[in-house]
């Protein structure tokens, strides 16, 4: 529906963040191949934080991935900078009809100037400006996707996370059928069912949860379609 539909779903503290951002002097522009070691030091910085590790491992998989997309413009990244120093690096893929964030990283030394907010909107509105129906963040935690859907109120958690960062510029969650396993061989079906009956029951159980939010979600957004 356009940039501006996008902008009006927003939070209104999402938007006065990235007000604040260009006037801080952000800007965002679009990275190249040579900028890869830098976004790959970003997402090292972002893992540090989180105590983990980059996936991927090392630089020499985005190289690969940008030599075999970058002819169909299949792979994109941009960088936030402030007078020349990199704070954020996005990268995303835009397949079909969807754009999808795949990976990021930013330097918690710039995290005044809004990095990760102005790079979020300058891909919605790349999206927007060229075709794309929508722009999928990728994981969201079950619970709070649950919780959102239904309406509870949200907790001070689900308030810091990440999922709720995404929520604020208008999205919302959409629960996906469940992932199902099979096990070919009968008796190790029947081991594995025995071995891990509670954890099935309660997997179950939260699956009925999400297919019913999922279902009334869909009902809902139905009826608001003409």
């Amino acid at each position: 529906a356009g940039i501006e539909v996008v902008e009006h779903r927003m939070h209104k503290g999402t938007r006065k963040k990235l007000r604040q951002g260009g006037r801080r002097g952000i800007s965002v522009r679009p990275g190249k191949r040579e900028d890869l070691p830098v976004f790959f030091e970003l997402m090292r910085s972002s893992c540090r934080r989180q105590k983990t590790v980059p996936n991927p491992a090392d630089v020499e998989f985005l190289y690969r991935l940008w030599d075999a997309s970058e002819v169909r413009s299949c792979v994109r990244l941009f960088l936030a900078e402030h007078e020349g120093i990199p704070l954020g690096g996005l990268m995303y893929i835009p397949f079909g009809k969807k754009v999808y964030a795949w990976k990021k990283g930013w330097n918690e030394a710039g995290s005044t100037h809004r990095p990760n907010e102005l790079l979020n909107y300058e891909c919605l509105r790349w999206a927007a400006e060229n075709g794309f129906d929508s722009v999928d963040f990728g994981a969201f935690d079950d619970a709070m996707a649950l919780s959102l859907l239904r309406g509870d109120p949200i907790s001070e958690e689900c308030m810091a996370s990440r999922h709720f960062f995404n929520m604020r510029f208008g999205g919302r969650p959409v629960i996906l059928p469940a992932a199902m396993i099979y096990i070919p061989n009968p008796l190790l079906r029947l081991a594995y069912r025995i071995l891990f009956s509670r954890k099935i029951r309660e997997a179950v159980e939260r699956r009925k949860k999400m297919d019913a939010a999922r279902q009334e979600n869909f009902e809902r957004s139905s009826e608001m379609t003409p």
